[in-house]
């Protein structure tokens, strides 16, 4: 029993986006930190602003962890990769979005697997192909892959649902969850799955059979939980399963 209980003891990776109680302002400022919980850390961004909102999501996989701080840079938005060594955390990485641009967010979501990270930029404009002739939806949202190379993790695959014959709407990528080869990210409409084929995210599905399912999701193994508001829909409201057989496959209501 006693090995049991020890392996359910880890690290705790909690945000404070502010813990004043004597006005906005001093709780405000307070919002760049973040804390690593082994009983011995707090990380803070590399170049702390009262408005970056560092913290604001967060995730950790093996010896890294990844902070979002979506209000950097007059919300353009950054990411802060935190390596492990023993008991201690050092940055390792400011990363941000090839594109990116104010009011962005880039970092308002944010999930971390393996050797791959996804960064949720709800407020990205998204360029595609329409015909013969380009276009460009506006505050589109995106979802940002990078790969942990080795040194660095780098950017690889830019998602997003704009130009799709699919059920969409602004901000993807305000809810974001990921998972070996499984990613799912919501726009507030509905969400949408991608899966992983050799080295790319490759997009299979949406989840539109429900008002508002694209605010919350949690993927573990070979089954999926989506949050859904559906305010306007008495009794529509409440946590979706689904599930797949295995991986690589589309995701089924496991009703």
């Amino acid at each position: 029993m006693r090995r049991a209980r020890n392996a359910l003891i880890g690290f705790l990776l909690v945000g404070q986006l502010g813990c004043s109680s004597t006005s906005d302002r001093e709780a405000t400022a307070k919002t760049h930190d973040a804390f690593v919980n082994d009983g011995r850390q707090k990380v803070v961004a590399s170049t702390p602003s009262e408005a970056a909102q560092f913290g604001n999501s967060l995730s950790i996989s093996g010896v890294f962890a990844a902070v979002g701080s979506s209000g950097d840079n007059g919300k353009t938005g950054a990411a802060f990769l935190f390596e492990r060594s023993g008991p201690t955390w050092a940055l390792k990485q400011r990363i941000v979005a090839p594109d990116g641009a104010p009011l962005d967010e880039f970092g308002k979501t944010i999930a971390i697997s393996g050797d791959t990270l996804a960064v949720g930029s709800p407020g990205a404009d998204v360029g595609y192909s329409l015909g013969a002739s380009a276009a460009i939806s506006w505050n589109a949202g995106a979802v940002y892959i990078y790969r942990n190379t080795g040194d660095l993790w780098t950017f690889s695959q830019k998602l997003s649902t704009a130009g799709q014959n699919v059920p969409q709407a602004p901000g993807l990528g305000r809810s974001l969850s990921l998972e070996a080869d499984a990613l799912v990210a919501g726009d507030g409409l509905c969400s949408h799955a991608w899966n992983r084929s050799a080295t790319n995210f490759v997009y299979v599905q949406s989840f539109s059979g429900l008002l508002d399912q694209g605010y919350a999701s949690a993927i573990s193994g070979n089954l999926l939980l989506l949050g859904a508001l559906a305010p306007g829909a008495p009794g529509s409201a409440g946590v979706y399963v689904y599930v797949r057989p295995h991986s690589g496959v589309p995701w089924s209501s496991s009703r």
